[in-house]
């Protein structure tokens, strides 16, 4: 995966551990909220065309310090604000695009303590439905109908939970909706509305437990189907699914995954076969890992270095299904974002008959990867080897012309082990004759090069480029300039667009 590093996002800055609520309206477009540090509710936005907009005050609008906001698009023009306010009256105000922002009103009267979660949910483009824990711990949810307004709020089947609990909401169809909670007793909690039957009693979900009120995260990945997730009593990660076919499932760690009790894990499904995780770790790392139909779970990994105070919320977001957005208030309290976009992928080999002396192999591939990702080539080392060659460790490359190879290139380049017909192997020798510090001369339907032990941070990304078709240039702050990449001025080196077309065009980059 190719993520790109952490921004702050236009000056903004709240409370540690502060959720950023983030919305997508359409593909080119975000709209984000924050509790601020003075305790008002901000807004900004992000625009394809124009970027990301100032944080501006919603309407004069206020709440406790790490307030979470909720946000609705019921259409593309139309946006939807929910909070529970300083006074512990639940709020909403709307935007419309012919309008613009209204003012704050309380929501039939409703009340919550500080800082409360308001879930809301639109089946269908005239109705919300909204969902809370009430201050004498009972949930409660209310409406509103294009037709009818906003009616009264009533306790859902005698649910209750602790002050605070956020309760999760989701809409499979727009005739059905599924809640969760932790309870009073820290069992994980559901029921169910059908337009049909109306509201089921609760149950506990598999015999899952957590600490009071921790969130539970629900993903419909298609109608018949639902995945859960949830910080566990002893901090592991814990997921379960429901699938029509046949209910529920047992409980199981996601990949070894810990946080602190009561991290909220956030997932986002950017298509039917697919699932991303993010959490906070133990250590404060932001980490993600992801689920796959074809592959099963994935390993976590820290995303771009990034970190944030122990149960900071991340706030995933997928404007399309190749693409997905990242927010958290880091450890500074400044509000910061990410950005991963799936890549053109070119899978690399590397085979080791001698280790390079001047640059660290690991900086040699780190180095390839930053370049190729900025411009949308994700590098996978998809093999590591060691090679026992001495008769092939100074090896001969002749004239180093594409499409002349010597005896002994031939030789180096069969050994092919675990690599397909368009996956690239480097080879990392001691020297070359004549000296070189590499040379991307290779026999057809063998896409190969070799780096030396003298190369440089860029040789390695040079030699590649080679190998996808791109020729030497004069300009120094190039990457394929023909004076030796020790030579590179102002790195990381630049590609121009039609090298950039040339490389996505190779039939090695897929």
């Amino acid at each position: 995966m190719s993520w790109h590093s952490w921004f702050n996002v236009s000056g903004g800055a709240a409370a540690l551990r502060s959720p950023i609520t983030a919305i997508a309206r359409n593909p080119n477009h975000l709209d984000l909220f924050v509790t601020g540090t003075d305790g008002r509710i901000y807004s900004t936005w992000w625009d394809a065309a124009s970027g990301w907009a100032s944080w501006f005050n919603v309407s004069g609008g206020m709440a406790a310090l790490g307030s979470p906001i909720t946000a609705v698009a019921r259409n593309p023009n139309h946006l939807d604000l929910f909070v529970t306010g300083t006074d512990g009256r639940i709020y909403s105000t709307w935007w419309d695009a012919s309008s613009g922002w209204a003012n704050w009103f309380n929501v039939s009267g409703g009340m919550a303590a500080l800082g409360s979660k308001i879930t809301a949910v639109a089946r269908n483009p005239d109705h919300l439905d909204l969902f809370v824990t009430g201050t004498d711990g009972r949930i409660y949810s209310t409406w509103w109908d294009a037709s009818s307004g906003w009616a009264n709020w009533f306790n859902v089947s005698g649910g209750m939970a602790a002050l605070g609990s956020p309760i999760e909401a989701i809409a499979r169809n727009p005739n059905h909706l599924d809640l969760f909670v932790t309870g009073t007793d820290g069992r994980i909690y559901s029921t169910w509305w059908d337009a049909s039957g109306g509201w089921a009693n609760w149950f506990n979900v598999s015999g899952g437990m957590a600490a009071l009120k921790s969130p539970i995260t629900a993903v419909a990945r298609n109608p018949n189907h639902l995945d859960l997730f949830v910080t566990g009593t002893d901090g592991r990660i814990y997921s379960t699914w429901w699938d029509a076919s046949g209910g529920w499932a047992n409980w199981f760690n996601v990949s070894g995954g810990a946080a602190a009790l009561g991290s909220e894990i956030t997932a986002v499904a950017r298509n039917p076969n697919h699932l991303d995780l993010f959490v906070t770790g133990t250590d404060g790392r932001i980490y993600s890992t992801w689920w796959d139909a074809s592959g099963g779970w994935a390993n976590w990994f820290n995303v771009s270095g990034g970190r944030a105070a122990l149960k900071s919320p991340i706030t995933p977001i997928a404007r399309f299904p190749d693409h997905l957005d990242l927010f958290v208030t880091g450890t500074d309290g400044r509000i910061y974002s990410t950005w991963w976009h799936q890549s053109e992928q070119l899978r690399v080999h590397v085979k080791v008959l001698s280790e390079p002396t001047t640059v660290a192999r690991a900086t040699m591939m780190q180095s390839m990867r930053d370049v190729y990702a900025s411009v949308g080539i994700d590098v996978v080392i998809a093999s590591e080897e060691t090679l026992n060659l001495p008769t092939l460790n100074d090896l001969d490359v002749g004239t180093c012309v594409v499409g002349s190879t010597t005896a002994e290139q031939n030789d180096l380049f069969g050994h092919r082990n675990s690599a397909g017909g368009n996956d690239i192997c480097v080879y990392f020798v001691r020297s070359t004759v004549p000296p070189l510090n590499g040379c991307a001369a290779h026999p057809a339907g063998r896409p190969s090069a070799v780096v030396t032990s003298v190369a440089s941070p860029w040789t390695m990304a040079h030699e590649c480029g080679h190998v996808l078709g791109l020729p030497h240039v004069d300009d120094p702050n190039r990457l394929m300039m023909g004076g030796g990449t020790w030579n590179i001025t102002n790195p990381p080196p630049d590609l121009i667009q039609s090298e950039i077309n040339t490389m996505l065009e190779s039939p090695l980059t897929v």
